[in-house]
């Protein structure tokens, strides 16, 4: 008994040309793409944010009262905040003359809902920010199975229900970004000069891995190779993109994938792929940050 649909697939498969050849006279033509591809890394999704925007909150809180206390018990004294204010307008920087003064526990209290406000409103870039710095970033392997050589060899991911950041060196964490990741040190001295800062060096014009959200918020990883041997498969080290999760519900992310190569006029799709989630809590990803850039 043959079931002759099922057969048929069978047949119909790339590596079966050769089969299909012999028996049925069917030209094999060029060997069939054969690529798997496998994702070295995992998605990962924050639990505790709620919790780490009050705690910031608080801090700013505690550190204004604080302030605000010193100036109520020692008032700074006119002519020596005038004196201060001129030696740091000698060193360049941009300063008043007026002292500062204590404000009133209702100033405080307004101060302290505009810092929350705020803070809520970037809270998703703010989470991003500590994503892209405390969290490692994807590795790739793509193993040609066939037993010829492909050139011009494109292999596209897409990691359904997730998207990408840009890798950060962990030793560059700064607080203050944290709070606001557009923050930029303040230039300082007569010529303005800002801090040294870690630059990222941009890739070379070859460089075979891209990556970009797509249309419908999913990250796309294009793997560009200028020709895949079939041992050993080709390996992907570098840093360049963290998986972060989008939708909140997956315990996985589906990873689907397409191959194309000169010569071949069709699109070989590989088995998808299941990527594991993993919850992070956010307090221990700062604690991490702030050890690792010596700021603990």
């Amino acid at each position: 008994m043959y079931h002759l649909e099922r057969v048929t697939t069978i047949l119909d498969r790339p590596h079966m040309a050769g089969v299909r050849e012999q028996p049925l006279g069917i030209p094999a033509g060029p060997p069939p793409i054969l690529v798997t591809a496998e994702v070295v890394g995992h998605a990962r999704s924050f639990i505790g944010g709620d919790e780490l925007l009050a705690t910031l909150v608080e801090i700013e809180e505690k550190s204004l009262k604080e302030r605000n206390g010193e100036l109520r018990s020692r008032p700074p004294d006119p002519l020596t905040a005038w004196q201060a204010a001129s030696v740091v307008r000698s060193l360049g920087y941009e300063t008043s003359d007026e002292p500062a003064q204590p404000i009133s526990d209702e100033q405080i209290a307004e101060q302290v809902a505009a810092l929350r406000r705020d803070l809520e409103g970037r809270w998703a870039a703010c989470q991003d920010y500590l994503t892209c710095i405390s969290w490692p970033a994807l590795r790739f392997r793509i193993t040609n199975q066939a037993q010829s050589f492909l050139t011009d060899v494109q292999v596209i991911l897409t990691f359904h229900g997730a998207g990408g950041l840009e890798f950060a060196d962990i030793e560059t964490f700064e607080w203050e970004r944290l709070k606001d990741p557009d923050w930029e040190p303040q230039p300082y001295g007569p010529f303005g000069t800002i801090p040294a800062q870690n630059f990222k060096v941009a890739p070379p014009a070859d460089y075979p891995v891209d990556w970009e959200d797509n249309d419908d918020g999913d990250l796309e990883v294009t793997i560009t190779l200028a020709e895949l041997r079939p041992h050993p498969p080709w390996r992907h080290n570098g840093d360049d993109v963290v998986l972060v999760l989008r939708n909140a519900d997956l315990d996985e992310v589906t990873v689907t994938y397409t191959v194309t190569a000169h010569g071949y006029g069709t699109v070989f799709e590989g088995e998808p792929l299941a990527v594991r989630v993993e919850q992070v809590d956010i307090f221990e990803a700062v604690r991490t940050a702030m050890k690792a850039s010596d700021q603990s």
